[in-house]
């Protein structure tokens, strides 16, 4: 009978421990990973600290991207880089960082500038510091940002890294 008990209880801490270290549903890897960082003195996902030739942004879930955007995003996701979307009134953008050895990696918005009639996205990927407990899952690391369209005819993506990166991991350009 102990026996029995203490199978029993081994099974279900197992089952428990299972469970609770498995990676983000399908469904769920469709959204942009959300960020708790601030944006130019916002906690929210848009700016407001506008500079004479500072645009504001918005950051969206991939469901309200336009079909264009939301098309071409699982094939950016697995290889990184960006692609743009032109509407009558917006811009949106979709920034990947690619395949990831882990969880903990982030793309920080650090601003948005227009000159003439171009606009670049100054941003940086965030990885997990050395010590930060992270999952051990390959993730794709993405955002998706909406723009005014403001007479802007082409747009730049400048990612760098920050201090926390990892050697061997590939850097997108």
């Amino acid at each position: 009978m102990f026996k029995m008990m203490r199978f029993q209880l081994l099974s279900v801490s197992c089952l428990i421990l299972l469970l609770g270290c498995t990676p983000e549903p399908a469904d769920q890897m469709k959204t942009s990973h959300p960020t708790n960082e601030k944006k130019n003195g916002s906690e929210s996902g848009e700016n407001n600290n506008m500079g004479s030739n500072e645009l504001t942004y918005h950051q969206i879930k991939a469901e309200e991207a336009p079909p264009e955007i939301q098309k071409q995003l699982d094939s950016l996701v697995k290889k990184g880089g960006h692609i743009s979307h032109f509407t009558s009134d917006h811009i949106y953008i979709a920034i990947s960082l690619g395949p990831r050895k882990s969880s903990g990696y982030r793309i920080k918005i650090n601003k948005i500038e227009k000159k003439n009639r171009q606009a670049t996205i100054h941003a940086t990927e965030t990885t997990p510091k050395p010590d930060e407990f992270v999952t051990q899952v390959i993730t794709y690391p993405f955002i998706i940002l909406s723009i005014p369209r403001d007479a802007i005819e082409k747009v730049n993506v400048h990612l760098s890294q920050n201090n926390y990166s990892q050697p061997n991991e590939k850097k997108v350009k």
